[in-house]
C-alpha cells in the first residue's frame, strides 16, 4: 500500500529541512512525502527542492490560508491508502517505519495512533530541558492493541479531558483513506474545525467504539519557538512568544468554514471546546452531554492572570451560551467556581515522577549538531529493530528494553537525576 506522509508548513524553512531529512531517510519506496507550503516567503520551496528524492512532492496553497485549509488542501493532493501528518519541527523515526507498515498492512485499521517521543529544540533563550529525548521503559516495544473508546466518549461528554487516555489521531498517527472519506460526509470537509487534528480525534471518539494504539513511537514530536501548540500552552496574551497562537487564530478567522464557536481567544480550553462543539454540530444525532461541566472546564482551565484572554473567553462563552440556549448552564458553572484540584491532576504528577525514575534521558547532540534529525538518529540507535522483529501486533519483544538501555550506556549517555 502507498502511505502518504504530510508535512504542513508555514515560514519555518530552518526547521523544515531537518524534518525532511528524517522523512527521506525512511527505507521504503511505497511512501510519498508531501510538503504543503502555506504561502511561505522564507525560501521554503528552495529547501524542499534541494532534497534529491523522487518521493518528495512540494505543494503551495498560493495564498495564506488557515491551518485547517492547509491540512485539507494537502489531503486532497495525497494518494496514499493511509495518511499521516506531522509538524515541520517534528520528525519521523526511519528505523521504526517498517513496524508501522507491518501493522497497517496486517490490521488495516481506520485509525492507528502512537505516543511520539518528545524533543525540545535547543534554541537560545527557549525553554529548559531541551536538546534530548527521554525514553520510558514501560512504553517501548508495546504491542499494538485495540483501545475501547466508550469510556473515553463518556469522559469527553463530561469534559474530563485529563482522563481520556490514549486518543485517536492523524497527527503522529495514521488514518485510512476510506475513513477520511467517510468523515467528509459530515459537514463536507474531512477536517471540519479550526484545529484539524483535534477534530479527527473527537469525531472518532464520538462515532467509533475502538481504534488501534501503541506506546511504541514511530515519530518525534518537536516543540520550538514556532510551535503553535507550545505557544498556546506556555505564554500569555501580549507576550511576543505567543505570536504563533494568535496568528493561528487570526488566520482561522479568514476560513470560510467556521467553528461552532467562531470567536477566538488565547485559551487552549476554549479552543478544545470549540472543536468539540463543531463535531457535535456536524453529527446528525449528537449525544447528550454535561454542558455545565464543559463550561466549568473552560473557566477553570483559562488563565485568570491573563486578563485579556480571561475577559475575551468570558465574552465568547456568553455569546455562545446565548446562541445555544444554555445561559443557565453557564451561570451554574460560574457559581460552581474552580473547586479543588482534581485527583487526575495529582495522579498525573505522581505518574510523571515515577516515569522519570524508570526512564533514561539521552542527549540528541551528534557531530556538533542537535536537531530533530539527530534526535531521530539517536532514538533509532537506542530502540533498534526489536519492534519490527517482534511482528509488533501480537507480543512485546522479550528483553527489548534492557537491550535498549545497554545500547544507551554504550553510547556514553547518562541517566539523569529523576
Amino acid at each position: 500500500m502507498l502511505i502518504s506522509l504530510i508535512i504542513p508548513t508555514r515560514e519555518r524553512a530552518s526547521f523544515l529541512g531537518e524534518c525532511l531529512r528524517t522523512a527521506v531517510a525512511i527505507p521504503d519506496e511505497r511512501i510519498e512525502i508531501i510538503v504543503s507550503d502555506n504561502a511561505s516567503t522564507d525560501g521554503t520551496r528552495a529547501v524542499v527542492e534541494a532534497v534529491p528524492d523522487r518521493r518528495v512532492r512540494y505543494l503551495n496553497t498560493g495564498s495564506r490560508v488557515a491551518m485547517r485549509q492547509n491540512f485539507e488542501f494537502a489531503l486532497q493532493h495525497a494518494n496514499g491508502d493511509y495518511v499521516c501528518f506531522i509538524g515541520d519541527d517534528d520528525g519521523f523515526l526511519p528505523g521504526q517505519f517498517a513496524g508501522l507498515r507491518a501493522v497497517l498492512e496486517s490490521r488495516r485499521p481506520e485509525v492507528l495512533a502512537w505516543r511520539p517521543l518528545m524533543y525540545g529544540w535547543p534554541i537560545p533563550g527557549f525553554g529548559r530541558r531541551v536538546g534530548g529525548i527521554r525514553f520510558h521503559a514501560e512504553r517501548m516495544y508495546e504491542p499494538v492493541g485495540a483501545v475501547d473508546l466508550r469510556p473515553a466518549r463518556e469522559r469527553l461528554l463530561r469534559a474530563d479531558l485529563s482522563s481520556l487516555g490514549p486518543s485517536p489521531s492523524i497527527y503522529h498517527g495514521c488514518a485510512s483513506r476510506a475513513y477520511l472519506d467517510h468523515m467528509r460526509g459530515f459537514g463536507g470537509q474531512t477536517f471540519g474545525a479550526r484545529s484539524p487534528d483535534v477534530y479527527l480525534s473527537y469525531f472518532t471518539i464520538l462515532t467509533r467504539d475502538s481504534f488501534l494504539y501503541t506506546h511504541h513511537p514511530f515519530s518525534v514530536n518537536g516543540y520550538s519557538p514556532v510551535s503553535t501548540g507550545n505557544a498556546h500552552h506556555a505564554y500569555r496574551s501580549g507576550d511576543a512568544r505567543s505570536r504563533p497562537a494568535t496568528q493561528f487564530g487570526a488566520e482561522g478567522a479568514t476560513d470560510p468554514v467556521q467553528d461552532a464557536i467562531p470567536e477566538y481567544a488565547l485559551s487552549l480550553a476554549l479552543n478544545l471546546f470549540g472543536t468539540y462543539e463543531t463535531v457535535r454540530r456536524n453529527l446528525p444525532a449528537p449525544p447528550a452531554d454535561d454542558r455545565v461541566a464543559w463550561y466549568r472546564y473552560v473557566l477553570t482551565q483559562t488563565d485568570r492572570a491573563d486578563h485579556d484572554a480571561w475577559s475575551a473567553t468570558g465574552r465568547i462563552l456568553d455569546a455562545h451560551a446565548a446562541r445555544t440556549g444554555t445561559t443557565e448552564a453557564l451561570a451554574e458553572a460560574r457559581r460552581a467556581g474552580a473547586g479543588a484540584p482534581s485527583a487526575a491532576k495529582a495522579t498525573g504528577a505522581l505518574r510523571k515522577l515515577v516515569g522519570n525514575v524508570t526512564s533514561i534521558k539521552c542527549s540528541a547532540a551528534m557531530d556538533g549538531r542537535n536537531t530533530v534529525h539527530t534526535a531521530a538518529l539517536m532514538a533509532d540507535a537506542v530502540l533498534g529493530d526489536a519492534f519490527v522483529r517482534s511482528s509488533a501486533s501480537t507480543r512485546r519483544a522479550p528483553g527489548a528494553w534492557p537491550a535498549a538501555w545497554a545500547r544507551a550506556a554504550r553510547r556514553n549517555l547518562t541517566r539523569p537525576r529523576a
